[in-house]
């Protein structure tokens, strides 16, 4: 790898686009994960979890099953970005985070009850890291 000027007088290391995308998914399945143990701490959220009701929603092995899903995405897609072929890598990540960015941008406009801050806080970052992914990915450089 070489050294690249970044504009700020600082230097950085050039890093391959798999690994910015891959590194971009882990934050974001990081970042689902905090949510979701925060969620933990809102007031009578371990009770709705006991009653099998969070919101309206209830929890049953449909609920679970999707919600299972959606969070092994970003972990499979950390393999994906570094195992499948460039041409391929690139709509995948593109097709995987904008879908993901319209699921988050959902969920903080449309959802049933009022989201707390954190929630907002944590839903914002991820459609950010989800925003560079596809930007990342639209940019990809041609492999040799």
């Amino acid at each position: 790898m070489r050294n690249a000027n970044s504009g700020l007088g600082l230097k950085e290391e050039l890093i391959s686009i798999r690994v910015k995308l891959a590194l971009l998914w882990a934050c974001t399945m990081f970042l689902y994960i905090y949510a979701d143990i925060k969620a933990l701490f809102e007031t009578g959220f371990i009770q709705q979890i006991m009653d099998g009701n969070l919101g309206g929603i209830i929890v049953d092995q449909s609920f679970l099953l999707i919600s299972s899903i959606l969070m092994t995405i970003p972990p499979v897609m950390i393999v994906l970005t570094i195992l499948l072929k460039a041409k391929v890598n690139r709509i995948v990540n593109i097709i995987i985070s904008a879908l993901h960015i319209l699921l988050a941008s959902g969920l903080l406009l449309f959802a049933p009850i009022r989201p707390w801050f954190y929630f907002i806080w944590y839903s914002c970052f991820e459609i950010l890291f989800l925003f560079l992914i596809v930007l990342f990915a639209l940019k990809w450089p041609k492999e040799k």
